[in-house]
């Protein structure tokens, strides 16, 4: 047979051969790949076809399928997957990966408690058996000379789905057309290389980093940014450990990284974080938080040596929803969930381990840190109160923050803040704080052009009295050691208004507290100090707060003559009450003052009322007047002082009654006829009442000056001499 029919023969059943071994292969290493999925991995797989090129390289799957356990529900999912290699490139150290594409991939990830429904598959790998293999130590050299380059090219992820669903639930959290396509990256062994990788973000926004690897030294400096990732649409999937509407914002990254892979740990780090146009929702679709951006920039990260400087963070228009409930807030409501109360978890014995300590390990080196600038710039806080029954709203606005420099080593940091009240006050303030102990600290602040209306709500809840108008200017200075509150605070409130009483939780006469508090311009001016150990469980800042008003507005009502006096001139106790002694009916020079001085306050203060109530022990005054009769007797007939000769006196009333068993002015009262007495007792009262009721009369035609006698039963008359106490009151509440 020639030569050349015989080659042309050959070649013939050659191209038939590899005809059908490229028809078949597929077909075999389908099957094997089916009938040994749960060997090789744990579970059971389908694949619906393979091609493969052997001219080219390249190997084609579609429709692949890994079941779970149960083998019917569809745990990954893969429509299309591509892989073009270059193997004659390996005969040059070279691998190279001309293609990698995955079209229409699905992963269904389960959780159910603390365990996913791929710990099996994790599980079945960690028990298989694994042989070292030992490598020749030419050999090993020989690759590390000669070096392998990897270059890996067209890297694509198309319409990708990620499920992510709590077991016995419907909720599910999706990812869906997630793409990312990586163009190009090259390692080589043998000289410097640069690794590139970019791909987008669903929902927004893209991955780019950038790796460049020195072999011979080993040292790398990697670049990695995102760009305005969008962290919204997590809400559904977060919702089962936080209480929340809306989660949205697009963040900024970038990281510049330097070291050197044989001592990761040396590695340093700069860049800069960003968070914009954040807002995080409650479920009744009211921010709780929101801001327009938020900017870290890092200056240094030595993991080395533990030294980390920020150069700033600063915070740009945050405003805070804070709401007030009975026995909450809306922020604890929100970590209500992230915060849960396991009552299931039993007290178990804990067994603790011995530390083996390295004595030769090195010390971790202290961490220090450096945040240069801290700002707050614009920011809004809206404070609602709805336990009243009306719904208080107030609102602060502008505020601004600084914070001086603070590092580890800092023994007191320092912080400057001012605002806008109600788009009207303003508040100056200063902090300072030991931030190795932060309840030691100092606190001065201002506040000006306070309005008090703004306060209406609260004032007729808790005291029934509404504020009309009026504005305050509150000074402060406060600190607390060692957990002791000492505070010095200045009121200064100006032309304050109460409307009219009606039904408050607390009964304190405020509006004639601050009535007497007002000078003759009309403002109140006070000093309270405050002072309290917070270690005390029983003692807050608030009850510490309202013992010491409550404390006030009693003290000003019940000593009203101390307020009143400077409108008037002359001694407070003058404007207490007007004195006389039992038997003393004279109305003296003293007493007509007294009663001008009411008469001109009455002028000056048309809005008060002014009441001259009597009291007097009658029976005091009765025996005083009998002792009196029956002692004038004693020294008629002995020639002897009664108020001087008490025992002599005294053994005169006992003859005259006949018995010891009383006290002289009790029986003096028994010697004298009781219709003399009680006619004597009427004249006197009489006499002291209508003195001063002509005197004011005569003096003021119009004073509204009333005199009033106290009830006989009334608990001031008992061992009261005859007085006129002066009640002060307000006209409109009379």
């Amino acid at each position: 047979m020639p030569i050349k029919k015989s080659l042309k023969i050959v070649s013939m059943i050659a191209l038939v051969l590899i005809a059908i071994a490229l028809i078949i292969l597929p077909i075999i290493v389908r099957q094997v790949a089916i009938k040994n999925s749960e060997k090789w991995i744990g579970r059971s797989i389908d694949i619906d076809d393979i091609d493969i090129n052997l001219f080219t390289s390249t190997v084609e799957i579609f429709d692949l399928k890994v079941y779970e356990p149960d083998g019917a529900t569809v745990f990954v999912g893969l429509d299309t997957l591509l892989v073009d290699l270059e193997l004659y490139r390996l005969m040059n150290h070279e691998f190279v990966l001309e293609q990698l594409y995955l079209a229409g991939s699905t992963i269904s990830v389960i959780k159910s408690d603390s365990s996913f429904n791929f710990d099996d598959i994790v599980a079945h790998f960690e028990s298989s058996d694994t042989t070292e293999i030992e490598v020749p130590i030419d050999t090993a050299v020989q690759t590390e000379e000669s070096g392998m380059a990897i270059i890996l090219s067209n890297m694509e992820l198309k319409d990708a789905l990620f499920t992510l669903q709590e077991r016995g639930t419907e909720e599910v959290m999706e990812l869906k057309n997630i793409n990312f396509f990586v163009p190009f990256i090259a390692l080589n062994q043998a000289n410097s290389s640069e690794a590139g990788l970019k791909f987008d973000f669903t929902n927004g926004g893209y991955f780019q980093s950038q790796v460049d690897f020195n072999p011979k030294t080993s040292d790398f400096e990697a670049h990695v940014m995102i760009h305005d990732l969008a962290i919204g649409g997590y809400e559904k999937f977060l919702t089962k450990y936080i209480t929340l509407g809306k989660l949205d914002g697009a963040i900024d990254l970038a990281l510049n990284v330097t070291g050197n892979i044989n001592a990761v740990e040396q590695v340093d780090i700069n860049g800069r974080f960003g968070l914009q146009h954040f807002v995080l929702e409650d479920v009744g679709a009211l921010p709780l938080v929101k801001f327009d951006n938020l900017k870290v920039t890092l200056t240094e990260a030595d993991l080395a040596t533990n030294r980390f400087v920020v150069d700033s963070v600063i915070l740009t228009k945050p405003t805070i929803h804070f709401e007030l409930f009975d026995s909450s807030n809306n922020f604890v409501e929100f970590l209500a969930h992230a915060m849960p109360t396991d009552t299931t978890i039993q007290e178990k014995e804990v067994v603790v381990e011995p530390v083996v300590v390295d004595s030769i390990a090195t010390p971790a080196a202290p961490v220090y840190y450096t945040i240069h600038t801290i700002r707050v710039e614009d920011g809004v806080l809206e404070y609602t109160d709805s336990r009243t029954g009306d719904e208080f709203v107030y609102h602060l606005n502008q505020m601004q923050l600084a914070v001086d420099t603070v590092d580890s080593e800092t023994h007191w940091v320092v912080a400057q803040a001012n605002m806008v009240l109600n788009d009207r006050g303003k508040l100056v303030a200063e902090l300072g704080i030991d931030p190795t102990n932060p309840m030691d600290l100092t606190l001065d602040y201002t506040i000006s052009d306070f309005m008090l209306s703004d306060l209406n709500i609260y004032s007729r809840y808790y005291m029934g009295f509404p504020i009309l108008y009026g504005d305050m200017y509150y000074k402060s200075h406060t600190e607390i050691k060692n957990h002791q509150l000492v505070s010095e605070n200045k009121l200064i409130i100006r032309h304050v208004e109460l409307g009219n009483k009606t039904k408050g939780l607390h009964d304190l006469p405020l509006k004639l507290a601050l009535f007497l508090l007002k000078d003759k311009e009309g403002v109140i001016t006070l000093d309270v100090p405050l002072k309290g150990n917070l270690d005390d469980p029983d003692v807050s800042v608030g009850k510490i707060v309202w013992k010491t008003l409550n404390n006030l507005i009693f003290k000003v009502v019940a000593a009203p003559g101390k307020m009143l006096v400077g409108f008037v001139g002359g001694n407070p106790q003058d404007l207490k009450e007007i004195k006389y002694d039992y038997m003393d009916s004279t109305f003296s020079d003293k007493k007509k003052k007294q009663l001008d001085l009411l008469i001109t306050l009455e002028t000056k203060k048309p809005e008060l009322s002014i009441d001259l109530v009597y009291y007097n022990d009658v029976q005091l005054e009765k025996e005083a007047i009998a002792r009196d009769r029956v002692g004038s007797d004693f020294n008629k007939k002995t020639g002897q002082n009664y108020k001087r000769d008490q025992e002599a006196f005294e053994q005169y009333v006992i003859g005259r009654l006949g018995r010891d068993t009383l006290s002289v002015s009790e029986s003096c009262l028994l010697i004298m006829d009781k219709a003399t007495v009680d006619t004597i007792y009427t004249k006197y009262n009489q006499f002291r009442y209508e003195s001063l009721s002509q005197y004011l009369k005569a003096t003021s035609d119009s004073t509204n000056i009333k005199l009033h006698i106290a009830k006989e039963t009334e608990p001031k008359n008992i061992g009261s001499r005859p007085i006129f106490e002066v009640k002060y009151g307000l006209k409109e509440e009379d």
